[in-house]
């Protein structure tokens, strides 16, 4: 029994080299584990975090963290290439890139090309602060940078507050569903949600 939830945006941003600043230190395992532990809870589906070394980024307020995220990079077992495109966007690509450079939108790359992305990852804030968010999708940007990537992708659904503030990066969208997948004669999960994004 599949039942659908909401749409999901799967939002490619891109990385520009030459901001300025580099992305800070991230707070103690242990800190980003107890922050996790306490705000991740407000979302539906939120990852446990269990201790694994990953590049985290954060924001502070005041000397307390008010959101983190991790940037996952699976490029040394996960790769996208891009094997080719239809005829038309084949002969559109050259001046779909001129004009992205423009519109700050990602340049569509060359056949045979392996993309350099990352995901982020226990994307948490303590509230549903634009400004903090905005900080936090910055602080990734940096760090993708300093490891050569191009884009960073971040997953929000259509109810997240902070879809809003993604999409002022100017990325590219991938939608997609989110479903509940149950037997008909067994306990029905989707039964068990409630109104949290």
């Amino acid at each position: 029994k599949y039942r659908f939830i909401e749409r999901l945006f799967t939002l490619a941003i891109r990385v520009r080299r030459g901001d300025g600043g580099t992305a800070g230190e991230a707070p103690a395992p242990q800190d980003i584990a107890a922050f996790l532990a306490t705000h991740g809870p407000r979302r539906n589906f939120f990852p446990v975090y269990a201790d694994e070394p990953l590049d985290f980024v954060s924001v502070e307020r005041n000397g307390a963290l008010v959101g983190v995220a991790a940037l996952l990079d699976q490029r040394a077992y996960k790769q996208t290439v891009i094997d080719g495109y239809d005829p038309l966007l084949k002969l559109a690509r050259p001046f779909y890139n001129l004009a992205a450079r423009v519109v700050h939108k990602p340049r569509l790359p060359k056949p045979g090309t392996a993309l350099r992305t990352a995901y982020a990852s226990f994307f948490c804030l303590a509230d549903d602060d634009p400004d903090i968010a905005r900080e936090l999708i910055e602080q990734l940007l940096r760090r993708a940078a300093e490891r050569g990537l191009d884009h960073v992708l971040v997953g929000l659904t259509a109810g997240d507050p902070m879809l809003a503030v993604a999409r002022e990066f100017h990325p590219i969208e991938y939608p997609s569903a989110i479903y509940t997948v149950a037997w008909d004669d067994k306990d029905d999960l989707h039964d068990r949600l409630d109104s949290r994004p």
